[in-house]
């Protein structure tokens, strides 16, 4: 899958936090790491799916998205909606 225009809004432990431009509801950030990946629900502020994190990096994750859900709901929306 060859994805445009993905930009990474922060930088977490060797991990970008970025919202992918042409992806689907529900709202969610993608977290990439060196062999890892995960989606994480703005709404919920859980895992969608993820392959390669540990659950305690996960739960970091969560966590680091969480303090900054509000902003990224409302990039989210600047450019989905």
């Amino acid at each position: 899958m060859y994805i445009l225009n993905v930009p990474t809004l922060y930088w977490f432990k060797n991990i970008a936090i970025r919202i992918h431009t042409k992806d689907h509801k529900p709202a969610h950030v993608h977290a990439e790491g060196p062999e890892a990946w995960a989606k994480i629900d703005l709404n919920l502020l859980k895992v969608i799916e993820a392959e390669g994190f540990t659950r305690s990096e996960l739960n970091l994750i969560v966590e680091f998205v969480s303090t900054r859900a509000s902003r990224l709901k409302d990039k989210w929306k600047e450019i989905h909606e």
